[in-house]
């Protein structure tokens, strides 16, 4: 049996966040959780401004730094806990639609994110709105949040059914003015995400359906969005692949490539889109002859080959297609590029082998040996 969950409602749409203050209701205090790259913004400044004049307070967080640790999650919380919120809507990337999920449950019960990392459940939430201004991390379609831990070098995820969001809203308009490295980052990560689940030993037909099509999307869109920054037919396919990819997270898992990247982020502070895109293709051709069919199928699917290719000629096209589109976004393709350095191949292998959630979705057995691999190939 397999289990899917989903968001409560999703709408899709060029200036859909003008609706916010219909989605959200009567509330008393709204909590918004901006990201400060968007934050003051015209079309933002006036959706909080709708909520206000329909009768709520609105409080809006401290600023959620890239990559937020755990302490910085918990001092966040205590500076708005006398608010009085009821309700939270998160505006921005992966990092504060995280954050905005762990407000929404930390405010409703006395929880600490020591115990939501132990498996403290999560059994109730504020409402929650969740609004992506990048195409990447899927966040408003997961029941995830991921913390780094400082302490343990490490970022960790928090998987609980309840964080996902009441509403999402997918408005194209409010990736226009994404700066072209953080569309080429956050895109390869989503198409990390939709890759990943397609060929993941807990795959399944929902997973399937949402993931393939989330790789078409975004291997059909992500250079025009790249280079024509403006074009919105372009950014709201991303937003429906990042989407999609989320839905396929949820439904099934990521595995090798995520597992690697987490002590880089954790560890490095390489941000998560740019770690996955320089582990991509080592660690996703390290499962191709456990699932040569399925990556034929994303290729034929995607449309970078036909369906007469043969599945060896496919996969060896998608793998040089992968990595054609890395050079092309500008994207670092080695650790060295990074300034990781061969000794710390050590350390980085021990912190992903302790990755075991993912790597059990690993589509073949890796080992310690395996990561080292991986890891010195791409030194």
């Amino acid at each position: 049996m397999y289990s899917v969950p989903f968001p409560g409602r999703v709408h899709v749409g060029a200036g859909s966040l003008g609706r916010l203050a219909e989605f959200v209701g009567p509330r008393k205090s709204v909590l918004a959780v901006v990201d400060g790259g968007v934050r003051g913004t015209a079309a933002i400044e006036q959706a909080l401004d709708a909520l206000r004049q329909q009768g709520s307070n609105v409080t809006l967080s401290g600023a959620v730094p890239p990559e937020p640790a755990d302490h910085d999650i918990e001092r966040l919380v205590a500076e708005v806990r006398t608010a009085g919120c009821d309700a939270v809507v998160g505006i921005g990337g992966g990092s504060v639609l995280d954050a905005a999920k762990l407000f929404a449950a930390m405010l409703a019960v006395p929880v600490t994110v020591d115990q939501l990392v132990a498996g403290a459940p999560v059994e109730q939430r504020l409402p929650l709105i969740l609004v992506p201004t990048t195409a990447g991390t899927g966040s408003e379609a997961t029941p995830n949040a991921i913390v780094a831990r400082p302490q343990e070098n490490l970022k960790v995820g928090i998987v609980r059914p309840a964080l996902l969001p009441d509403h999402v809203i997918l408005d194209a308009d409010l990736t226009l003015s994404l700066p072209a490295a953080v569309t080429a980052a956050t895109g390869i990560d989503a198409l990390c995400h939709v890759t990943e689940c397609y060929t993941a030993s807990v795959a399944n037909p929902l997973s399937d359906l949402v993931a393939l099509e989330g790789a078409r999307l975004i291997l059909q869109n992500i250079t025009q969005a790249y280079e024509h920054p403006d074009d919105k037919a372009a950014r709201e396919a991303m937003l429906l692949g990042a989407f999609y990819g989320g839905v396929a997270i949820a439904a099934s898992g990521t595995n090798i490539v995520h597992a690697l990247s987490y002590p880089l982020g954790g560890r490095y502070h390489i941000p998560h889109g740019i770690a996955n895109a320089v582990l991509m293709v080592a660690g996703l051709e390290f499962n191709a002859t456990a699932c040569q069919s399925r990556f034929a199928t994303l290729a034929r699917h995607a449309g970078i080959v036909g369906s007469e290719v043969s599945d060896g000629e496919a996969v060896r096209q998608f793998f040089d297609h992968l990595r054609s589109l890395i050079r092309r976004l500008n994207i670092p393709a080695r650790l060295s590029d990074l300034n990781i350095p061969a000794n710390a191949i050590d350390a980085l292998t021990e912190g992903a082998f302790a990755v075991k959630r993912l790597l059990n979705q690993n589509p073949r057995p890796v080992s310690a040996a395996d990561i080292r691999a991986i890891y010195e190939r791409l030194i």
